[in-house]
This record gives C-alpha cells, sequence and structure tokens, in this order.
C-alpha cells in the first residue's frame, strides 16, 4: 500500500486519495500533468489548479514536490494539510 515492507498505510488504501494525471478545461485544451510540467518546471496554469485544488482537499502533491509524483497531482483527504 506504499510498496515498502513497513510504514504507514497509504491514504489510496482507505479510498481517501486520488491521483490525476490529466484533465481537460471547459475552454482549453487537453492538460496533461507529465507533459506540461516537463523538465520539473511549474507552468502558471498548472500552479492555479494546483493552488485551487488546495482548497478543496487536505492534501496536494504536484510534480515539483518530489520524484514520486512527476507526472501527476496527488491529492488526499487525510489527517495533515500539505499544499506543495
Amino acid at each position: 500500500m506504499n510498496h515498502r515492507a513497513a510504514g504507514l498505510q497509504s491514504e489510496h488504501a482507505t479510498a481517501d486519495a486520488i491521483d490525476i494525471t490529466g484533465f481537460v478545461p471547459a475552454d482549453e485544451r487537453n492538460v496533461t500533468v507529465a507533459r506540461d510540467w516537463e523538465g520539473g518546471q511549474a507552468p502558471p496554469r498548472g500552479l492555479a489548479v494546483r493552488d485551487g485544488a488546495c482548497s478543496f482537499v487536505d492534501v496536494v502533491l504536484s510534480p515539483d514536490d518530489n520524484e514520486a509524483h512527476r507526472n501527476r497531482f496527488y491529492c488526499d483527504m487525510g489527517a495533515s494539510r500539505t499544499c506543495r
């Protein structure tokens, strides 16, 4: 559940987390997180999406947070509060 022999269970294990790899805004082209954050650069639209998601869920991790999330947004309703 966290790909380790020991440790905490992930929020995915309790259906309290979701990974978002892309989406289609009503007025724009298809947004693919991996492509739009290529090279670790955070595009303004991507930052706006990440920051907006922080208003609705407890944890949002974006591709510039760490290698494990290099191609997606991670969102969860866990016990902590983080937006990065």
